[in-house]
């Protein structure tokens, strides 16, 4: 059958696309579908209050927050175990509460985490081994199913959230330190990028230090 008009322009530009992204990328895009529809039914699903061990710890934090604007520094009034952490995710977190949306709502910055994790991974594969469809989809397949990384992506909590920036962080580096093997050498937007992302990654979590080790190790280098 003869598709006319806008049917047939439709019809050319939907297969133009196809072939462009080819059959690894729509295994791709298959692969990353299938990591947000596990994170999503696992959030929608799972009873954080009553299963969640750190649920409520975290929660009482971001009221906290939402009741004061300001970091914990280590205050009395504050529940010992989030004294201690930075305020990044617990300020995003009560503004999202402010807005009106309900406590589930809190895992989007979780969902978030995954979504920028797995396309730095996408990236680093896509520059490290641009030849090796085959691998570049297994080690997406892994980080899309492993079970522990859609039980953190699913919660909420910090963990996910700081997954973000330190993947963020991680890929500038490695840019970095590829870029240092180049006649132009390091482009100062990849080391400012370096900066920004280890900083954010630091207000959310002291781990974010691991960053600056490994940032001193390849400048060092």
């Amino acid at each position: 059958m003869k598709l006319g008009g806008p049917l047939r322009i439709i019809a050319e530009r939907l297969g133009a696309a196809f072939r462009r992204v080819g059959v690894w990328g729509w295994l791709g895009l298959g692969v990353f579908a299938l990591g947000t529809f596990l994170r999503v039914e696992h959030t929608l699903t799972f009873d954080h209050a009553n299963r969640a061990s750190d649920f409520n710890v975290h929660l009482q934090g971001v009221e906290w927050m939402r009741e004061h604007w300001t970091p914990f520094y280590f205050s009395d009034t504050v529940y010992y175990q989030v004294r201690s952490y930075p305020p990044l995710w617990y300020f995003a977190s009560a503004l999202i509460l402010q807005t009106g949306a309900g406590v589930k709502w809190l895992a989007s910055l979780s969902l978030f985490g995954w979504l920028v994790r797995h396309v730095v991974l996408w990236r680093i594969l896509a520059e490290a081994i641009p030849n090796r469809p085959w691998p570049r989809l297994s080690a997406l397949m892994i980080h899309a199913v492993l079970p522990l990384g859609v039980l953190i992506d699913g919660k909420i909590n910090p963990e996910s959230f700081h997954s973000a920036f330190f993947a963020l962080a991680l890929y500038a580096l490695w840019r970095i330190e590829r870029q240092s093997q180049t006649r132009k050498g390091v482009s100062v937007w990849t080391a400012i990028a370096f900066g920004a992302f280890t900083g954010l990654a630091l207000l959310v979590k002291v781990t974010g230090a691991l960053l600056i080790i490994a940032g001193a190790v390849v400048f060092g280098w």
